[in-house]
């Protein structure tokens, strides 16, 4: 059985985007004993509006400070673990603030494990070059990882421990995916903080076709500013069918709505893949490491390229061809399907759980 209390220690912002948050929310609540779950993360841009809403669900929320050394934070998760009676520590720091140390992390996570109080679990990707928690979980089809796990570290790799929401996994299981052989339905979601602001670059593309303007719904998170989401309204009403939406409404109907999805390389592209969704990606800030060249040469989304080097018009032609090719978006959709279950939230618990009964708790 579960302990009744688990930490999750991870951060969100506009750089960072909100998916680490998410992906803890998704297992946490998806735990089929009655977790109660405690949040602890950094303050900063995404802290205010992620802490109003975990309160709102019955969670603890401990808020640390925004900049502080490995010892700091540590002894902080520690102290809040004994405060609240915690167990069982979960980590999703595996983003680009964080590995620009690639010590930081095994390090990090060693440093919890030494309390010996403690269970650490750790959701990590391929980039990583060392696994030092109790049980390390990675989402994602590495090719060959490089990495180095520690003595009676388990790692779970593998897009089978994919981590969808529970409402994203009911859908992609009973509903039927359409590939329309007529497609002019697209759907815009970069993420939560968009801080690159392609979600107004692709919107302005889409307006300047002149001809066979497609239907454009465009989902913006809560790290988008209200000057972005004014102009994104502006442009939108200058359409003959676009709208705005918030992150959040209508999300998994809007997913089967459209034909082509434009999102950012993060977590989004996992529900595509699940819901068989065909997708174009724009990278906002992983252009080129081994996770995201794998990831593509699975043949379940295609890259536009780096945001950088994206113009206006070559967004356009890019979501045009993979409107017209019906051929494209079928296999992009069946792919995705085959790629990921949606059970990858049952399987890791059941690792926990026996690691919990095994007394490693």
């Amino acid at each position: 059985m579960i302990a009744d209390r688990i930490l999750c220690r991870a951060d969100a912002g506009r750089d960072i985007g909100f998916g680490h948050i998410l992906r803890c929310v998704n297992l946490l609540e998806q735990m089929k004993a009655d977790v109660q779950p405690v949040l602890a993360m950094r303050r900063g841009d995404g802290f205010d509006a992620v802490a109003e809403s975990r309160r709102k669900a019955g969670w603890a929320v401990v808020a640390l400070p925004e900049y502080a050394d490995m010892s700091a934070d540590v002894d902080m998760i520690l102290e809040a673990c004994d405060e609240h009676d915690v167990r069982i520590v979960l980590t999703d720091l595996c983003h680009r603030n964080m590995l620009a140390d690639g010590d930081w992390l095994p390090a990090y996570h060693r440093r919890l494990r030494q309390s010996g109080h403690h269970l650490v679990m750790s959701i990590e990707d391929c980039r990583c070059r060392e696994l030092a928690s109790d049980i390390a979980v990675v989402p994602y089809e590495c090719g060959r990882p490089d990495w180095v796990a520690d003595l009676n570290c388990t790692v779970l790799a593998g897009f089978s421990y994919t981590v969808l929401s529970a409402p994203v996994a009911e859908a992609a299981a009973s509903r039927h995916r359409e590939v329309r052989d007529v497609a002019d339905r697209v759907l815009v979601c970069i993420g939560g903080g968009d801080p690159l602001q392609l979600s107004l670059r692709v919107t302005r593309a889409l307006a300047a076709l002149e001809t066979r303007q497609p239907r454009l719904r465009v989902l913006i998170g809560p790290g988008v500013s209200e000057t972005s989401r004014a102009e994104l309204k502006a442009i939108c009403k200058t359409m003959h069918d676009a709208s705005i939406h918030d992150f959040g409404t209508s999300y998994i109907d809007l997913l089967y709505w459209a034909d082509v999805l434009v999102c950012g390389e993060g977590l989004m592209r996992f529900d595509a893949a699940a819901t068989g969704m065909p997708t174009l990606v724009i990278s906002q800030f992983d252009h080129d490491s081994s996770l995201i060249r794998h990831y593509f040469s699975l043949g379940v989304a295609d890259l536009m390229g780096a945001a950088q080097n994206l113009t206006q018009d070559r967004i356009g032609v890019d979501i045009l061809s993979l409107l017209n090719d019906r051929d494209r978006r079928t296999q992009q959709s069946h792919r995705g399907k085959a790629l990921i279950d949606g059970l990858g939230p049952n399987r890791i618990q059941d690792v926990l759980s026996a690691h919990v009964l095994a007394g490693a708790v």
